[in-house]
Order: structure tokens, then sequence, then C-alpha cells
């Protein structure tokens, strides 16, 4: 049977409030393509007086929504639901590789009570916009509170 009530040494949750900080959008040099499909296929069906061209422009739409919902919501929510099944016990070192501007790195140093969170980047602007040692140290200066 299942236990509706946490244990004494269950961590407590971590709310998912919206993010301080800013993250950049994830592989922003693939932005202008759905724009161009977009527009494209919004010329085509002018052209054509035909619906298909407007049908895959907004498929095209909808699916670039679900790619700026994901790169700026939908990872934390991830995240968090990762870190919430760890059970970690907040005494862990965590390493975080690729840590970009610092999202991840601080979902995780939000678990740690007497633990290290660090992180190690490339920090190239083709993978997140913005990406640059500075901002990251900008994000991640003060460990958020701890429960």
């Amino acid at each position: 049977m299942q236990n509706d009530h946490p244990a004494e040494s269950d961590p407590l949750p971590i709310p998912l409030a919206r993010r301080k900080g800013a993250y950049g959008l994830d592989a922003p040099y693939l932005l202008p393509i759905p724009v161009v499909l977009i527009v494209a296929n919004l010329a085509d069906g002018f052209i054509s007086k035909s619906l298909w061209p407007f049908l895959v422009a907004g498929l095209v739409t909808g699916c670039s929504g679900l790619g700026l919902y994901a790169s700026r919501r939908g990872k934390f929510a991830a995240w968090a639901e990762l870190f919430r099944q760890l059970n970690l016990r907040g005494d862990e070192r965590i390493l975080d590789l690729g840590c970009g501007r610092g999202a991840v790195l601080l979902l995780a140093a939000q678990h740690l009570v007497s633990g290290r969170a660090v992180g190690l980047d490339l920090w190239r602007k083709e993978d997140q916009s913005g990406n640059a040692p500075e901002a990251t140290h900008l994000v991640t200066a003060t460990k958020p509170p701890s429960r």
C-alpha cells in the first residue's frame, strides 16, 4: 500500500516557480528555419489558392511554439521531476557538464543542504543564446535559498 504522507526523511518538494534569471533559447541558430517555412507556405497558399500550405504553416507554427515552450519552461519541469525522483540526501557533490547558463545547475543546488554543485561549459553561443561565462556567473552568483 502506498503511503500518502511523506516520511520524516523524505525531501521536501521543490515547487516549480517561475525561474529567476535569463537562460537564453536552446539552439537559437535554428530559429530562422521555421520562420522561412511559415512564410514560404503562406505565400504558396495565397498563390496556389490551396488549403494545404496553410495547414503546413499552422503545423510548423504549432511545433515552433512547442519548441519555444520546451526551451523556456518545459525543460525546467522535466528536470525538476528528475531531481524529485532521485531522492537526494542533500550532501551530494553534483557536476553539471555542459551547464550553459546554469539552469539545471541551480535546480540541482536547490536539493543540496551541505553538498556542492559545480558547472562546466564551453559557452558556445551556437548552443544557447547569450551563452557566456559572464552570463552564467550572473545567474549562479548566489545559491537559491535552501528548503
